[in-house]
């Protein structure tokens, strides 16, 4: 469902900790969703690579992130 990607994160929290997933996700529902999942994904893996690409049009807030472990 679009505009619910912080509680599915926080549901796979324990494996994005364990596994380090390379993540792409859309952040563009709420104009704070890009930071609220960059703080998020930090907060559980320090080492996550963090990247916001594009911008939402009417609200200008970045369309998606993509995090990595280097």
């Amino acid at each position: 469902m679009e505009g619910y990607e912080m509680i599915m994160l926080a549901g796979a929290s324990d494996i994005i900790r364990e596994y380090k997933p390379k993540i792409a996700i859309t952040t563009y529902h709420q104009e704070q969703h890009a930071r609220q999942i960059q703080d998020f994904l930090k907060s559980i893996v320090p080492s996550y690579q963090i990247m916001v690409k594009g911008l939402e049009e009417r609200k200008g807030a970045p369309v998606m992130l993509h995090a990595w472990v280097a």
